[in-house]
């Protein structure tokens, strides 16, 4: 159980460190924006995710993060209705 709960951290500490680098690059160009996203946070979400114990909830916190950043750089809310398939298209 102790790994468990190292690894739910390890999870929630990327999420809030992504999320702190997101901040810096909001308010550049779309553009840019998804290149960084795409090559740099994704990249640094999913860093050693293949060596951790996936569980469900781990999982459902990663998702949750990429579908909140692809909604926030696409200008969508949850409002709005869109899927995230059609949110993840438009980014």
């Amino acid at each position: 159980m102790d790994c468990e709960a190292g690894v739910e951290r390890l999870v929630r500490a990327r999420v809030a460190a992504v999320w702190g680098r997101w901040q810096t690059v909001a308010s550049i160009d779309l553009k840019i924006r998804r290149r960084a996203y795409k090559a740099c946070m994704r990249s640094a979400l999913l860093y050693g995710t293949e060596t951790w114990t996936q569980r469900d909830r781990l999982l459902n916190v990663l998702q949750r993060c990429d579908r909140k950043m692809l909604r926030y750089m696409g200008g969508v809310r949850w409002q709005d209705g869109k899927s995230s398939i059609e949110v993840r298209d438009m980014c």
